[in-house]
């Protein structure tokens, strides 16, 4: 992939009922960094148990663009090489598997965050 899509926006998962939005970038796990960090929407970060994390292989639609200007454009070139450097291990996030969030995941690759850890 070349480009992430910009924070704010909402995507559909292949075989999901639930939109999510895009919040973040890189999150990373034992074994793999994901491409995006997303919550539920329109609900947002209402209950800080849904956070997602998720590839953009995995996104089937695209409802909004999130806004993009000169200094989102600049970091989206940067994004490829900063997510690299987060896929080491003393730099991962913790996840947890996504077992709780049925009408949002499609497979066992969406993950919900664990932000306690």
């Amino acid at each position: 992939m070349d480009k992430y899509l910009p924070i704010g926006t909402v995507v559909l998962l292949k075989e999901a009922e639930k939109k999510l939005m895009i919040i973040g970038y890189g999150c990373s796990n034992e074994n793999k960094t994901y491409d995006y960090a997303g919550c539920l929407y329109p609900e947002g970060i209402f209950n800080l148990e849904n956070l997602f994390a998720f590839d953009h292989e995995q996104i089937s639609h695209t409802f909004h663009t999130g806004y993009i200007d000169e200094e989102q454009q600049s970091f989206n070139e940067k994004l490829k090489d900063i997510i690299y450097t987060l896929d080491t291990p003393q730099n991962n996030n913790t996840l947890t598997d996504n077992t709780s969030a049925d009408d949002t995941s499609t497979d066992n690759d969406v993950e919900l965050l664990d932000i306690n850890n």
